[in-house]
């Protein structure tokens, strides 16, 4: 428990069972791997960034935790 809900927000389907995942596994397949609307429209709610710089900016965010808190 907690401020996520997988069933709720989740970004995929929340599978209980091996079964329940093979079938899950076999419907994006078919899909041609494609996202569900729901799930896309959760993930473009949920992520505040949508590109290729989190390297970048996971990098210089430790270079600037690391100067504030160097002995």
């Amino acid at each position: 428990p907690g401020y996520f809900n997988y069933d709720k927000n989740g970004f995929g389907p929340n599978c209980k069972s091996y079964d329940e995942t093979i079938d899950n596994i076999i419907k994006v397949i078919k899909n041609d791997c494609k996202m569900e609307e729901k799930y896309i429209k959760r993930c473009d709610e949920f992520f505040y960034h949508k590109d290729n710089k989190n390297c970048e900016r996971a990098y210089k965010a430790l270079m600037e935790y690391d100067k504030t808190h160097k002995n």
